[in-house]
């Protein structure tokens, strides 16, 4: 006699839900790392031209020209405010998951596990044990919307330091016209 190893319509949507979710999480984190990646390459450019510019080719002029002087250190302004902008993309300071409403389900952290909110994971039986016990579906929901979260934290910070960054090199344009004309 042979068994039918069919599964069942529930099973099959539960299954093709956990791999929506997990799809969707992997993209979310994939959009966080980008985010993170644009931010390091934004943050290096802008330390180098106004570190360059200011610093190395208007500085003699600075002293002559109260113009220049003004639009150098507005540059310098605007540049370290795109660093704090960057930095907000990079280090987040606040908690971003403690308004994410869960309603009577209490993540068990077994998908991304903090050895700071639950140090009995240092034990590898109680892991395996609170696995076993895990509704995936709505662990791996709530990850989905921590990492939402976070990614649109970053998003908002980035583009904030996108307009700080062309405020900056605009007026980084102004400044080497205006030592052009003068200088």
């Amino acid at each position: 006699m042979v068994e039918s190893t069919t599964e069942t319509v529930p099973d099959i949507r539960d299954k093709t839900t956990l791999e929506c979710l997990q799809k969707a999480l992997d993209e979310t984190q994939e959009t966080i790392r980008a985010y993170d990646t644009k931010a390091e390459v934004l943050a290096i450019i802008m330390t180098l031209v106004v570190g360059i510019i200011n610093f190395g080719l208007v500085n003699d002029i600075c002293k002559t020209h109260c113009w220049i002087k003004f639009i150098s250190v507005t540059s310098i302004f605007l540049g370290i405010t795109t660093l704090f902008a960057i930095g907000m993309v990079l280090y987040p300071r606040k908690n971003l998951f403690k308004s994410i409403d869960s309603g009577e389900f209490r993540p068990k952290r077994t998908y991304y596990v903090s050895l700071d909110f639950l140090p009995s994971f240092t034990n590898l039986d109680e892991y395996l044990r609170q696995i076993d016990i895990t509704d995936w579906k709505r662990e791996i929901a709530y990850e989905v919307l921590k990492t939402s979260c976070i990614r649109d934290h970053k998003h908002t910070w980035f583009h904030i330091g996108l307009k700080c960054a062309g405020c900056t090199l605009v007026s980084i344009l102004v400044l080497l016209f205006w030592v052009a004309y003068y200088g």
